[in-house]
């Protein structure tokens, strides 16, 4: 059946589309990043998404977005500093902020920064409905039918084939990714590999003492824990967050060890299920292949060769990867799609040399 939104006095939210709307998804983690894209799809908009704050400046320069969503906390620029900068550029149509922190005040800080408005984390259909109704130019959005509308929604059952994975309640990450369990199954997949990547990255800030990198980072796993529907991981990641906050190292360093444990035996799980090699290691012909072509990239990003970059990122795309490389994959390609190429060749420089060293 249909799923029926409905606004706060209970009236039926209007359907419609709005193929001619141009939207940025701006989200440091690639779990986000496909939930909301998937959840904005249905809407038949041209959607770019980005990782960081630099890009969004530099793609809302160069595209008339309709709307930006903007992630609030992301590391190196954070949400707030990105949008004043698109503000002072020039850029007039609405922000609003993706926030995992709905607490009392955030919303006057976010207007205060440029933005009109904000969407919680993990995102309420219903919410995301208004949002764009509200927002997105009334010229541009296409009334249409119940039934050209309907999505069969698929309810969570024994049917969906997706085992008891301990920590995961699969049905609350299911109703997130709107009620389609194949597109929760690639969430999964996507999660997975940003486990290990800001798995790693939490490790080297408990040695370098790094209380900044460790909030964003345990913030980022936050939200996406709770996008998949494992609670009690996303429930912990809140405490570190807090920790990290208040610069206390005697509780971060004594917490956060279980955490990662948990973190490692989830993504380990998922990666079962999905029939991926859960240590992140392909076999001997294809890691060689992989670190040829990392070697590639990098030499071709750091000449700004984008023709040969592109060739080489076609190749490894063509092939299938465990989770934690398509994660590395997809980061590069978004660094040299939005012409970072100084990115992409240090990020495929250090993932060859990574695989050299364990090879």
């Amino acid at each position: 059946q249909a799923e029926v939104h409905y606004d706060k006095h209970g009236q039926e939210l209007r359907r419609f589309i709005a193929p001619e709307a141009k939207v940025l998804i701006v989200d440091d983690i690639t779990t986000n990043l496909l939930v909301a894209e998937g959840l904005m799809s249905q809407y038949q908009m041209e959607i770019t998404t980005c990782t960081n704050g630099k890009d969004a400046i530099r793609l809302s320069e160069d595209i008339d977005f309709d709307i930006i969503f903007m992630d609030h906390m992301m590391p190196e620029m954070d949400g707030l500093e990105a949008t004043a900068r698109i503000r002072e550029n020039g850029f007039a149509n609405p922000i609003l902020a993706l926030t995992a922190n709905a607490i009392r005040g955030v919303d006057e800080m976010f207007r205060e920064s440029g933005m009109n408005g904000m969407l919680v984390k993990p995102i309420d259909t219903g919410k995301l409905h208004s949002a764009l109704e509200q927002w997105l130019p009334k010229e541009k959005q296409k009334r249409v039918t119940a039934e050209e509308y309907s999505t069969i929604r698929v309810a969570p059952d024994e049917s969906s084939g997706i085992p008891q994975i301990d920590g995961l309640n699969y049905t609350i990450g299911i109703k997130l990714a709107g009620g389609e369990i194949e597109f929760y199954k690639k969430v999964l997949g996507t999660f997975a590999g940003n486990a290990r990547e800001y798995g790693r990255t939490i490790r080297d800030c408990l040695e370098s003492s790094d209380a900044k990198l460790f909030t964003t980072s345990v913030h980022a796993l936050k939200s996406a824990s709770s996008n998949i529907g494992a609670e009690r991981l996303s429930s912990v990641a809140e405490e570190l967050e807090n920790y990290g906050r208040n610069s206390d190292w005697d509780k971060i360093r004594s917490d956060t060890a279980d955490f990662l444990t948990n973190l490692d035996r989830l993504a380990d799980a998922i990666d079962k299920y999905l029939g991926q090699v859960s240590n992140g290691a392909p076999d001997d012909e294809d890691t060689e292949f992989l670190i040829n072509s990392l070697e590639a990239i990098s030499s071709s990003a750091e000449a700004w060769d984008v023709d040969a970059t592109q060739t080489a990122l076609n190749a490894l795309n063509a092939k299938v990867w465990n989770s934690e490389t398509d994660a590395i994959i997809k980061r590069i390609s978004e660094y040299a799609l939005c012409g970072d190429f100084d990115d992409a060749a240090e990020l495929a420089a250090s993932t060859a040399a990574r695989l050299r060293a364990d090879s």
